[in-house]
């Protein structure tokens, strides 16, 4: 088995779930959201929207408040949040969780990165909902959404590009991944595009949408996606750039994901497998 090398940062990608309420009805809008801080987390604009005019006053009443809720293996870790910036032209979301995260920040680069070069992430590809009993008793909807965040690869084959209002985009082919993003249900949008750059792992923008083919209204371009380039958002934070170096960069033959309590034990099986000839990431 190959050990994918961003494997430690899936658990720095978390589902975004807006609810808003229109003529009695809860309208659900979902994404992806990755850590750029303890505390804070980026989305697109479109999938929060809806709160972008609750400060943080009322949001601490609000019944339905943007959740966002992480995977860390089998567990669930849920937060609420507040949009801390918005920017609908350039669709990115800065929004700031109730309480850190103890996740990996992934990097935002401020150059845009070469044409032609593969990029990989993580994002929802599905969501179950189950019942949370803890959620009932802080009065919070009495389900939470549990996402699974599959891998996510293609090609970025424009760095210049616009869309339909001038802004600046990402052009990125991935037909399975345009694929999946054109089902019901999914929440990509927002997912992190990383490559590999001289200083390291880092995200280079985030998926937005399909591409529209020109001269139509909804017609989306076979595997085309557009992304919002992170040097927008890095520049609006004021996040220095620095490339995160922790994945193995070749293909490693096991993974091993320890308790500390077992460390010597697994020292040891490190060594043994290492002596074999196995490339071992502990």
């Amino acid at each position: 088995m190959t050990f994918h090398p961003l494997a430690p940062l899936r658990r720095s990608c978390g589902l975004v779930e807006v609810t808003r309420v229109r003529d009695g009805e809860e309208l659900v809008a979902r994404g992806t959201a990755y850590v750029v801080e303890a505390d804070r987390v980026v989305t697109c604009a479109h999938i929060v929207q809806a709160k972008a005019k609750v400060d943080a006053e009322a949001a601490s009443g609000d019944p339905h408040p943007i959740r966002v809720i992480f995977r860390d293996g089998d567990d669930v870790v849920e937060r609420t949040a507040v949009i801390a910036e918005i920017d609908g032209d350039a669709d990115y979301a800065v929004l700031k969780l109730n309480e850190p995260v103890p996740f990996p920040a992934l990097p935002l680069a401020e150059d845009a990165p070469a044409d032609m070069m593969r990029w990989a992430g993580f994002g929802a590809t599905s969501v179950a909902l189950k019942d949370s009993s803890a959620a009932q008793e802080n009065n919070r909807p009495a389900t939470i959404p549990v996402p699974t965040f599959g891998e996510l690869d293609g090609v970025i084959i424009s760095t210049h590009a616009t869309d339909r209002r001038g802004e600046s985009v990402l052009t990125l082919l991935a037909p399975g991944v345009a694929k999946e993003a054109a089902l019901h249900g999914n929440a990509l949008a927002g997912s992190p595009v990383i490559v590999n750059q001289p200083s390291g792992w880092v995200v280079v923008g985030h998926l937005r949408e399909p591409v529209i083919a020109p001269n139509t209204l909804a017609t989306p371009l076979a595997g085309l996606l557009s992304a919002t380039p992170a040097g927008i958002v890095r520049k609006a934070l004021e996040l220095p750039e620095a490339g995160w170096k922790g994945a193995p960069t070749l293909p490693y033959h096991a993974f091993l994901s320890i308790r500390e309590a077992d460390r010597p034990w697994a020292e040891e099986l490190e060594e043994a497998l290492q002596a074999a000839g196995f490339r071992v990431y502990l």
